[in-house]
């Protein structure tokens, strides 16, 4: 037996002298090793994670506790999970697992080096290796309506509708539209090639069927036959010898008026609004609407209804709409200009009654609607149409079309409520798969409804705008090139900053970037001969201190 113990510390002893000889090191097992490299797929569809194989040998005779760190160099914001240390006895070797969450979105063959250390617990000696991770290519695409709905269309038309390839790669790609079987409604519809982070302009052909009161169904962006994008719902309402055609499947509230009359006219269209009140979106100081009967309307529904401003004095002018619900969301129609004079308890509107303008073909659908009912009555109300030159348009409002998924409604409406958030507690808290979660989580990100911040290995959520501890606010890298733009020429034009920047977003896209940048008061515009110039409104230092 004592020979046994002899042999083994012998062993030992010398196991230890080689590890300490440089010519003899190679030769041994490494003490930590990563086993190969990875891929990691970005794709919305995936949660952006990949695992990698850890082996740790000890090479020490006694028990030994290593503390566990990890680097992901070229990859900001990603993160990676793996424990904090680990005990291994005499000789040991224990194989663990190293799960890096990468950042959706990020460009194909990307790479980044993850390299795991471990570290004695006296600090005296560590031990690493190093492995590659590399960004997997995938396509995805979007379809958004140019307008957000039509109304009064001919039953054989078109709607045009904004196909973008939101993919990982630089190269275009050939997408097609899959239309759930609905060949006799829409047609034909051909591939498309789309350059790459850019959106191409289609235009649907549709043949509302006469005998065909209402159809809801969806189209999908694909390639190669297999769904790559979110899809698009679409409902076409016929009423008489016109048809609706609203992207979503909920009821729109529509504001409008004859000319020269007192009231406005309240329209339903795709469903049963209940509880209808109406609100003060602008006005004077101190200005309220009467409280006037609720309304509940069905679809193609209209009424009749008076609008009461009061305590104000003088002339005013206000922006109102209406508002109720439909299975507990709530429904926002257009905005409607109206002129009222009055004293602080009395009103009476002057008329006639103004709408703010939409545009595009949804305001062309209106306009044939709204003339026929304008020529159906007297000449005087002909001449009376002509001579104001224009008929009320309408200017289409709603939420941001992400929030319409019941879920990422819930899930950002919590994040509001829990400003920094882990991922790991939202997981908990709705009981849903990372897949799931993440996919949801990318939508809220990409409308940038949510932003999130990354402290050790907890990646924490927040709505958009909410300030965090310490008076933090995030900002996209985007958001930083537009503000270095404007803070190196301040006074440039809006159109300035988009043209510049058009190569790397679309223009829309820019477009909604600054007006979140003023609504969150970063920066403020002033019109001058009409230019829309952009500035800062606080100095530069203030602002890099306000926000990461």
């Amino acid at each position: 037996m004592m020979k046994e113990k002899g042999i083994i510390i012998m062993g030992s002893l010398l196991l230890l002298a080689l590890i300490s000889m440089p010519g003899e090191a190679d030769a041994l097992p490494k003490v930590l090793e990563i086993e190969d490299d990875a891929h990691i797929s970005v794709s919305p569809l995936d949660d952006a994670s990949c695992t990698l194989n850890v082996s740790i040998r000890s090479p020490y005779t006694q028990g030994t506790r290593f503390l566990l760190t990890a680097d992901l160099e070229g990859g900001n914001f990603w993160t990676a999970d793996l424990p904090d240390e680990i005990y291994l006895s005499s000789l040991e070797q224990k194989d663990l697992k190293v799960t890096v969450y990468g950042v959706h979105g990020e460009k194909a063959g990307k790479e980044v080096t993850l390299t795991v250390t471990a570290e004695t617990d006296d600090g005296e000696h560590s031990f690493s290796d190093s492995a590659t991770i590399e960004v997997l290519p995938y396509v995805w695409a979007s379809l958004e309506p140019v307008e957000e709905y039509f109304v009064d269309m001919e039953l054989q038309g078109g709607f045009q509708l904004i196909l973008s390839n939101e993919g990982n790669t630089d190269i275009p790609s050939l997408i097609s539209i899959d239309h759930s079987g609905m060949e006799d409604l829409f047609g034909e519809l051909d591939p498309v090639l789309v350059p790459a982070d850019q959106g191409t302009t289609i235009t649907v052909s549709y043949d509302m069927p006469g005998d065909v009161d209402r159809i809801d169904t969806r189209i999908t962006p694909q390639m190669g036959g297999q769904p790559l994008g979110e899809e698009l719902d679409i409902t076409l309402i016929r009423e008489l010898e016109r048809v609706h055609i609203l992207f979503q499947y909920r009821p729109i509230l529509l504001l409008s008026s004859m000319p020269l009359e007192d009231s406005v006219t309240l329209r339903c269209i795709g469903g049963t609004v209940e509880d209808i009140t109406f609100i003060i979106q602008e006005g004077p100081n101190g200005s309220y609407l009467k409280e006037g009967d609720r309304l509940d309307l069905s679809s193609l529904d209209k009424s009749s209804v008076m609008i009461e401003p009061a305590g104000f004095s003088g002339e005013g002018v206000f922006t109102i709409r209406a508002q109720g619900t439909y299975e507990g969301e709530t429904i926002v129609s257009n905005p409607w200009i109206i002129h009222a004079k009055g004293s602080t308890d009395s009103t009476r509107l002057i008329s006639p009654v103004r709408v703010a303008t939409g545009g595009g073909a949804a305001a062309t659908g209106l306009m044939v609607g709204t003339a026929a009912y304008l020529y159906a009555a007297s000449e005087v109300w002909r001449y009376r149409f002509l001579a104001i030159g224009f008929i009320p348009l309408y200017a289409a409002v709603r939420k941001e079309k992400v929030l319409d998924h019941f879920f990422r409604g819930r899930l950002y409406e919590y994040v509001k409520e829990h400003p920094g958030t882990t991922y790991s507690g939202l997981k908990k808290h709705f009981g849903v798969n990372n897949g799931v979660l993440t996919y949801h989580l990318h939508r809220l990100e990409k409308e940038e409804l949510l932003s999130f911040k990354n402290v050790g290995k907890y990646k924490l959520f927040y709505a958009d705008g909410i300030r965090m501890s310490g008076g933090e606010m995030i900002l996209s890298q985007l958001d930083r090139t537009i503000l270095e733009m404007i803070h190196g020429t301040p006074g440039i034009a809006a159109t300035e900053v988009i043209k510049a920047l058009k190569d790397i977003r679309a223009k829309r896209t820019l477009s909604r970037h600054l007006k979140d940048l003023q609504r969150k008061g970063l920066l403020e515009a002033q019109v001058d001969q009409g230019v829309r110039k952009l500035y800062l409104t606080m100095d530069w230092s203030e602002l890099i201190a306000a926000t990461v």
